[in-house]
């Protein structure tokens, strides 16, 4: 998604959805920790995300993610707000289902006209971003969760204009057009 799109797409957001889908691009969390962020998670003063092992696919090594300072004040003011072990609650302090978040965004994501857009669309937006802005693909595949850079490298090959899809069904290529930048979300990581 390029950054065009995403304002596109969170000006369509219901409010509820707007945080979760911001700090989805920028910390590149899979849906199920996304959705079920939890408080404890939230370390180093607020500027990182620690995800426990036994919370991801690959169950190895936790995953240390740099908050931007978007998401961290998302992720603040969303915890200040519920006594909930979740930042993403509902009005009645519950977490949001996995499922209704999904649908939310796929309908929001129509209503925006961006088409083929999902939660996972937030994880590859957040990689394709750190490969566009020049991070190592060993670094990128460390802040994904992913156990190597195989996994990342088929997300990005480089060319000229913008962010496009190439072959959604058999598997999501990102084509990365923009010209290199030093930040992701506008900052350093």
């Amino acid at each position: 998604m390029t950054e065009a799109e995403e304002a596109q797409f969170l000006a369509a957001c219901p409010p509820w959805l707007q945080d979760l889908i911001s700090v989805g691009v920028d910390t590149g969390l899979r849906r199920s920790n996304l959705v079920h962020l939890q408080r404890s998670w939230v370390q180093q003063h607020g500027r990182a995300l620690i995800v426990p092992r036994h919370h991801l696919k690959a169950k190895e090594a936790t995953v240390l993610t740099p908050l931007t300072t978007r998401a961290a004040a998302i992720i603040q003011r969303q915890a200040s707000s519920s006594a909930s072990s979740f930042v993403f609650t509902q009005a009645d302090g519950r977490p949001y289902a996995l499922d209704q978040v999904g649908v939310a965004v796929i309908r929001t994501a129509r209503r925006a006209g961006l088409g083929d857009v999902s939660l996972h669309t937030l994880r590859h937006t957040f990689i394709s971003r750190l490969v566009q802005a020049g991070r190592p693909l060993p670094e990128v595949a460390a802040l994904a969760g992913h156990r190597d850079i195989k996994n990342d490298a088929p997300l990005c090959a480089f060319g000229a204009g913008s962010f496009a899809r190439r072959n959604r069904r058999a598997r999501v290529v990102w084509e990365c057009k923009l010209p290199l930048k030093e930040t992701v979300a506008g900052e350093n990581f």
